[in-house]
Formats: structure tokens, C-alpha cells, sequence
């Protein structure tokens, strides 16, 4: 090795430290108003938000998670949410939980060392829950290639892209594609209106187009009544997320779910029909949510996530098109899965084998 390459290597800054954490509180109930306060403070996302865990973990054997890491001196430094299954019987209900974060731990030290730090922590916990599987679907979560990795998860690679809204609202317009604008004046010459429909009416509109937008890709859904009517009562009734529908004369052709948090928005779900494609109303309604939360004071808004680049049709490769186009920064944010050690791994191949009505072989 050269002397100059010693010297810089003597120069060069240590690695940061892994922050120290002690106490990890994993509470299954918290008081809304006081949790949204925190995450708000720690820098959390809409995906940390009470509303949308409770709406995330409403389903058969599943429960809300609320968990809070604490620096030894007994600050709380970090917080995550996430939905635990549980089986029906035991010895798989004992050792055999899965857990499900849709985001990674908010932390106040928001750097990868810190939410490594405390996403190790929070594994260490759901050790001693009986989680025997993790998965992270990293929204939001533009630290999650720095610190997946490290902790040994499986990835799948996605990109998020975010929208600077910390300028004025022409200076946002003028960073969209030459082509999206031309969409958007398209849209508004046909008279195409995006408007608020929080209602039970508008949240069938949008899942009648969201389901017809996927028919088109051989995609089937299908939501129960139940889910409805969470979404209504948790995400809309709350304020928490909004209904954008976009009408060509009386008719609707397209639809947009979007939410906002903190100083962030971020698009949820969406749906067009073939008339609502030719004329605009998805760039329309996009543009729309970002002029809203723009007004309401969103200094970023993350337009949802994609799995490829390149291409212009109506599957991934073309949504990441549509999505790059409006000036938005494609983030890479791989989700992850791994499985924690203990004797849930062993139960739940042998849970495997029973569904699969075989007896597990044992080696001699």
C-alpha cells in the first residue's frame, strides 16, 4: 500500500456507532391521540400512524403492535407498528407469530445506524413474543437498503418516488416531464374535475375502478364489506386519508386514495378506466393531490412504489414511467423477510407438513 493511501486510511473517519437502546415496550393497545404525537415527533410516516395500523391488522388472528424503543436513560428514541398473526393452536400459537411492519422504526436519530439499532432491538423482543418471521414492506422507508441487508433479510426489490413540495407550487409544476404536463392540460381542456368524495359512494367508485384497472392486467380483487367499511371509519372518517374522483362530464374514470401525515402525503390506492386513461385522469388526479397537499402544507409527497424501469405500458414498467414523469425521485426500498432463530422455524415446517396431510420424516 502506497503512503498516500496509508495516510488517507489513517485520516479517514471511524464508522458511526451503533446506538445503544435499553427497554422495549411492546403494547398491543395505545391511546390514538398520544401515539400520533410521538411518531409526529420522531419523524414517523402516515405507515406509523394509529389509524392505519388499526385499519393494517384487521383481519382473522391478527393484532396491532405499538412498539416503543427507549434509550437507557429511558427516553423513547424509536417506534414501530406492525400486525401479529397468530395461530389458531398451540404449540403454534406459542412459538409460531408472524409479524408484519409495513414501515421501518421511526427514530429520532434518523440515520441507518440508529434504525438498525433499534429494528435489532425490536427482533430481540418479538423473540421473546414467540415471532418466529419478520417482513418488512419498507413504505416510506428510504433507509431500508442500508439497513435490511445488514440484519440479514431476504429482499425484494422495489423503488418509492418522492415529490419535493418545499417550493412554490409553479416551481413543482415546472419540474414535471414535458409529456406529463402535456397529459395534465389534456386532461383539463377535456374538463376532466378532480374532486373530494370521502363518502361510502366515493370509496365504491374507487374500488370499482381500482378492480377495473387490475381486471386489464389479469389481476383479480375483491374487497369484503368488512374491509369497506374499515377503510370508511378508520382512514376516511378520521381525516386521515382522502378520495380524489375524477369525472369526464358526469361520468367517473378514475379515482385516488391519498393520505396525509406530519408533513408528508402519499398515495394509497388507485383505479381508471380505458376512458379515464384516454382522457388524462390519472395524471390529472395525481397532479390534484399534490396541489392539495402542497396548500395544506406537505413539504414531500411519496406517490407509491414501483418494481421496474423502462417500458411505457400498463403494467410495473409503466408505472414507474407515469411516476418518474411527475418529477419524482425514484428511491430505491427493497421490502425484506427473514426468520428469527428458535424453535418456531422447526414448529412451523412441521405445521407445513400437516396442512400438506404428511408426517414430517425424522433423519437416523
Amino acid at each position: 500500500m502506497s503512503a498516500e493511501a496509508l495516510l488517507s486510511e489513517k485520516q479517514a473517519p471511524p464508522p458511526p456507532a451503533a446506538p445503544t437502546v435499553g427497554r422495549v415496550e411492546c403494547l398491543f393497545e395505545v391511546d390514538a391521540g398520544e401515539w400520533d404525537r410521538l411518531v409526529t415527533d420522531l419523524g414517523g410516516s402516515f405507515f406509523h400512524c394509529h389509524a392505519y395500523t388499526l385499519y393494517e391488522a384487521a383481519q382473522a388472528n391478527t393484532r396491532p403492535l405499538f412498539v416503543k424503543v427507549h434509550a437507557p436513560g429511558g427516553e423513547c428514541v424509536a417506534a414501530a407498528t406492525a400486525a401479529v398473526i397468530t395461530p389458531r393452536r398451540w404449540p403454534f400459537a406459542r412459538y409460531c407469530k408472524e409479524v408484519l411492519f409495513d414501515a421501518l422504526p421511526a427514530t429520532r436519530d434518523r440515520t441507518p445506524e440508529a434504525v438498525t439499532a433499534a429494528l435489532a432491538a425490536v427482533e430481540r423482543a418479538l423473540r421473546r413474543l414467540g415471532v418466529f418471521r419478520v417482513q418488512v414492506h419498507a413504505y416510506a422507508s428510504p433507509l431500508s437498503g442500508q439497513v435490511l441487508p445488514g440484519l440479514g433479510y431476504d429482499l425484494r426489490e422495489r423503488h418509492e418516488f418522492y415529490v419535493d413540495l418545499d417550493k412554490p407550487i409553479d416551481q413543482v409544476w415546472d419540474t414535471l416531464r414535458s409529456e406529463r404536463r402535456k397529459k395534465i392540460r389534456k386532461a383539463i381542456k377535456a374538463g376532466v374535475r378532480s374532486v373530494e368524495e370521502n363518502s361510502p359512494a366515493g370509496l365504491r367508485l374507487l374500488w370499482d375502478l381500482h378492480r377495473e384497472a387490475l381486471l386489464r392486467r389479469g389481476i383479480e380483487v375483491a374487497p369484503t364489506d368488512e374491509q369497506v367499511e374499515r377503510m370508511q371509519r378508520l382512514l376516511l372518517d378520521s381525516g386521515r386519508a382522502k378520495i380524489l374522483v375524477s369525472y369526464d362530464g358526469a361520468a367517473p374514470v378514475g379515482a385516488l386514495l391519498f393520505a396525509t401525515f406530519g408533513t408528508e402525503a402519499c398515495s394509497l390506492l388507485s383505479g381508471s378506466s380505458v376512458a379515464g386513461n384516454r382522457c388524462a385522469a390519472p395524471s390529472h388526479a395525481n397532479w390534484t393531490m399534490m396541489e392539495l397537499a402542497s396548500a395544506a402544507g406537505a413539504k414531500t409527497v411519496n406517490i407509491g412504489g414501483a418494481s421496474a424501469e423502462a417500458g411505457e405500458g400498463e403494467g410495473q414498467d409503466g408505472l414507474f414511467a407515469f411516476k418518474r414523469d411527475f418529477g419524482a425521485t425514484p428511491v430505491p426500498q427493497p421490502a425484506g423477510s427473514k426468520l428469527l432463530p428458535g424453535a418456531g422455524q422447526v414448529l412451523d415446517r412441521v405445521r407445513g407438513w400437516l396442512k400438506r396431510g404428511r408426517r414430517p420424516t425424522v433423519a437416523k
